[in-house]
């Protein structure tokens, strides 16, 4: 038993100092593996662990077979007949030590889980009878089998649960061994199989028990059409035409084959994929992946700039973008999205005319066409002294996106906290700003059936997009105001930012008529909208409208918001499925009440006027913009002491923030907007833009976002980040 263990040992030794390294998020299900053996942690890499679902058409429950590669070409299989959750006793139907052989089990008797007694051929491990009237389907039993390099153990006794939790199937085993010295051990252990059903096979591909045909090694597994490969394993036949190997559905030609190893050229027309080799009934199959190396046929522009998006074609690229490399000149691009012939990638700031080049990571990189870059000079604003002056507090204000910019300025704006990007908008375009490094994308114009009017209205400024919500996970929700949208039988989209796929949502449109301009998407993707709803034996209502993620099955979440005249003035984010519903007092007014949302349902209102008092000027202000980042509010006053806001006074602005989601706001800091102009014959100041669209924004960081009018002097102002 001592050599047995020793390999077993051997393998906890060498695996146990991948448990020290980060694992995957600990919400998804991943395929693993991990035993108890003579004392040791064992635990195996998903890479080293193969399942195979072998179920004939109309089966529910197939069987399956793992196996999990050792170290020095040791394996561990497991097979289970049925896939149901239940606890199996393992009865002993084979020999404890066998041989390496290729015949396997031939000629031997086994009882299947029908009860009925049958023998073992060479080909196969089952046979399926099919009739006009009948189907019988027979499997071989449940085993456990340790193949080292010179025998195979097959488990004597034990037990195996498994349990299935959707696509996904653990199983536990304790096990008993017997060694070819008649000694027993034990193994004790579990294991998770992601999407446990994705490999299928019909049950006619069921290898016979004793059958040693593996592929251990795939050398090289990267290269071009032509590349020789070579396969070593065992349980090949030494004449090439006994062994068909494929990779994918690809048929290849062995040139040269022994018991442990097969040559086989690469061919033109395949794609990335598992090699497999079958000999006589048996097929193994490669836990390596054969990766052709991409082919660049050219890209979709010769110049590009900063932000910029550019498609690059060819073959042999890979779906999933984060195996993929792109550079420009010695620069990584961003990858936006990747598909076997066409990978989308956006220039990154900094980059300089070069190559373009692309690499499946680890590899070499493969030359595709020159980019020239273009280099524009940065359109800056006023500078920050002339158009700041900070009264109180230490507050430091910067430039992010000046008014002055090539895309316009911006009207409205909704910040991705997770992903740190503000995602800004006018009447002709929609960008994103990475505040990284302030780097802008353009993502739609005034052509695109999102930002496009059925009609033109005017002024257009109060017209743009009715709200918008990113989402975090790549998605961009929103809403078009109803009125452009006239002609249009849906205004509610969904718009994937990377791709630019979008649909509109739903079989109506919904309209705020002329409330707030929000929209929040839950994690579970329902839509919450504020809007007028018409309600059976009661007049139009302004509420709150609950949709599905297909904005279907409206449910009002509220009929109306509150109780006594207030006016909903934000609906402001706090988390995955949570939102406060943030009333105010006429236009402009200040905050009073609010009622917070979780999980779809609405609570009390609750009275928030005085958690602001440190904002206000001599007990009253004008609520310009609040949000919620990192578990805090944070919240812009102006004056509002009697003045006419119509004379472009000067006014004082006060900055605030809560810790955590209750308690008074404290005062961070004061500023004046001083930049003026000359109007009808009077000095006037510039100011923050107020709306009923959203133009105020917090970040992860606690750093907020404010607009500054143009009003007097086109071009002028922008959106502004405030620090403290």
């Amino acid at each position: 038993m001592k050599r047995y263990l020793l390999y077993l040992l051997l393998f906890g030794t060498v695996s146990a100092c991948k448990k020290d390294n980060p694992g995957p998020d600990p919400s998804e299900t991943e395929t693993s593996m991990e035993m108890t053996m003579g004392g040791q942690d064992i635990s195996i890499d998903e890479n080293k662990i193969q399942a195979f679902y072998y179920a004939d058409s109309g089966e529910p429950d197939g069987a399956l077979e793992v196996s999990a590669q050792l170290p020095d070409g040791e394996r561990m299989v497991f097979f289970l007949d049925e896939t149901t959750s239940k606890t199996t006793q393992l009865n002993q139907q084979f020999p404890a030590v066998i041989g390496l052989s290729a015949d396997g089990f031939s000629g031997l008797a086994v009882v299947d889980k029908s009860g009925k007694t049958r023998t073992l051929n060479k080909v196969a491990a089952t046979k399926a009878a099919n009739t006009a009237q009948t189907q019988t389907t027979v499997t071989v039993p449940v085993y456990v089998k340790y193949v080292t390099k010179t025998n195979q153990l097959f488990a004597i006794s034990g037990n195996i649960t498994v349990k299935i939790d959707g696509d996904d199937l653990t199983f536990e085993w304790d096990i008993t061994f017997k060694d070819a010295d008649g000694k027993t051990f034990t193994a004790k252990g579990s294991s998770t199989i992601k999407d446990y059903k994705a490999n299928l096979k019909p049950r006619s591909q069921i290898n016979n028990p004793g059958a040693n045909l593996t592929i251990t090694e795939v050398m090289p597994d990267y290269g071009s059409a032509s590349t020789e490969v070579t396969l070593k394993g065992t349980g090949f036949s030494a004449l090439p035409d006994e062994n068909k190997v494929k990779l994918g559905d690809k048929v290849l030609t062995v040139t040269s084959a022994s018991s442990t190893e097969l040559n086989v050229t690469i061919p033109e027309d395949g794609v990335h994929g598992h090699l497999s080799v079958s000999v006589l009934g048996a097929t193994a199959e490669s836990t390596a992946v054969f990766h052709y190396a991409p082919i660049v046929e050219g890209a979709d522009k010769t110049s590009a700039k900063a932000g910029d998006e550019v498609t690059l074609t060819g073959k042999h690229f890979d779906t999933d973008p984060r195996l993929l490399e792109v550079k420009v000149g010695d620069k990584v691009m961003e990858i936006i999205s990747a598909t076997l012939t066409e990978v989308k990638f956006k220039i990154v700031a900094g980059t300089e005319s070069g190559k373009i080049t692309i690499a499946r990571k680890g590899k070499g990189p493969v030359e595709g066409p020159e980019l020239e870059i273009a280099t524009t000079t940065p359109t800056t604003g006023i500078p920050i002294e002339e158009l700041f002056e900070v009264t109180e507090g230490n507050l430091t204000i910067e430039e992010i996106l000046p008014n002055n910019n090539e895309h316009g300025a911006m009207l409205a704006m909704q910040i991705d906290e997770k992903n740190h990007i503000l995602y800004a908008y006018n009447t002709q375009n929609l960008v994103a700003i990475n505040l990284n490094d302030k780097s802008v994308t353009h993502i739609l114009d005034a052509s695109h059936p999102i930002m496009k009017m059925d009609f033109p209205l005017t002024p257009a400024h109060a017209f743009i997009l009715q709200a918008i919500f990113p989402a975090g996970d790549g998605y961009l929700y929103g809403a078009k105001h109803a009125a452009p949208a006239m002609f249009s039988t849906q205004n509610v989209f969904k718009l994937n930012v990377n791709t630019k796929e979008y649909s509109f949502l739903g079989t109506g449109k919904a309209s705020n008529a002329s409330g707030v301009n929000d929209i929040f998407v839950g994690s579970d993707k329902r839509f919450y909208i504020p809007e007028f709803i018409k309600y059976n034996g009661t007049n139009s209502t302004y509420g709150m409208a609950v949709y599905d993620e297909n904005l279907a099955n409206m449910n009002p979440l509220t009929d109306k918001i509150y109780a006594r005249t207030y006016e909903l003035a934000k609906v402001v984010p706090t988390g995955d499925n949570r939102f406060r519903l943030v009333g105010y007092r006429g236009y402009p007014g200040d905050i009073q009440v609010y009622r917070d949302v979780d999980n779809g349902t609405i609570g009390a209102e609750v009275e928030w006027k005085a958690q602001f008092d440190a904002l206000q000027n001599n007990g009253d202000g004008w609520m310009l913009g609040i949000d919620h980042a990192g578990g805090n509010f944070y919240a812009l006053y102006g004056d509002n002491n009697d003045v006419n806001v119509n004379e472009y006074p000067k006014f004082t602005y006060s900055i605030g923030a809560t810790h955590g989601n209750d308690g008074p706001f404290e005062r961070k800091g004061r500023f004046n907007i001083i930049k003026t102009f000359e109007e009808g014959g009077k000095t006037k100041y510039m100011r923050a833009y107020h709306s009923l669209f959203n133009v105020f924004a917090a970040d992860k960081n606690g750093s907020i976002y404010m607009l500054v009018q143009q009003d007097g002097v086109p071009g002028a102002g922008g959106i502004y980040k405030i620090s403290f």
